[in-house]
C-alpha cells in the first residue's frame, strides 16, 4: 500500500501534464515560433536581442 501512493501520484501528475498543461504550452510555443519566424527577415538586430535575452534567462542569468 505504501508503494501505491507514489505510483498513483506520478500517474495523476503525468495525465494532468498531458491533458491540461501540454495544450497551453503548445499554443505558447507555436506563437513564439511564428513571431520569431516572422521577424527573421525584417529586423535581424531585434531578433538577435530577443534571442540573446531568451538565452540569458535560460542560462540562469538574473533578469533585472
Amino acid at each position: 500500500m505504501i508503494l501505491l501512493y507514489p505510483v498513483l501520484s506520478v500517474l495523476i501528475t503525468g495525465v494532468a501534464m498531458v491533458l491540461v498543461i501540454n495544450p497551453f504550452a503548445a499554443i505558447i510555443n507555436n506563437g513564439l515560433n511564428a513571431w520569431l519566424n516572422g521577424m527573421s527577415g525584417s529586423s535581424a538586430v531585434l531578433l538577435g536581442a530577443v534571442l540573446g535575452g531568451m538565452m540569458a534567462i535560460d542560462m540562469g542569468e538574473s533578469c533585472k
